[in-house]
């Protein structure tokens, strides 16, 4: 459950100051890429804490009550990497637009 939140502290802090900057295309795209990048770090934490707390539940050392609060914070948590994941992707895409149209003129 840590993990998955100094993931999601740490993506939210490289997002803001990656994308504060960017100004060109080819920063945009290094931006979107980073944000790609940080949303696949997080998606991952959050899938290992839902592991570990479905072992723990097996396991006996918690209660299914006390796991599907846990449960529900990683879905969340997943569910906000992946949004992460697609806006960074969107990036990449406007920007590799803006390069065609720079192209053409």
């Amino acid at each position: 459950m840590r993990s998955a939140f100094f993931a999601t502290v740490v993506a939210f802090a490289l997002t803001i100051s990656v994308n504060s900057f960017a100004q060109t295309p080819k920063e945009q795209i290094k931006a979107g890429k980073a944000e790609i990048k940080q949303g696949a770090t997080q998606v991952k934490a959050a899938r290992t804490d839902a592991k570990t707390v479905k072992e723990e539940v097996k396991a006996g050392t918690k209660t299914k009550e006390e796991a599907k609060t846990q449960l529900k914070a990683d879905r969340t948590q997943a569910k906000e990497g992946k949004q992460a994941i697609h806006s960074g992707k969107v990036q990449i895409h406007e920007a590799k637009k803006a390069i065609r149209e720079a192209k053409k003129k």
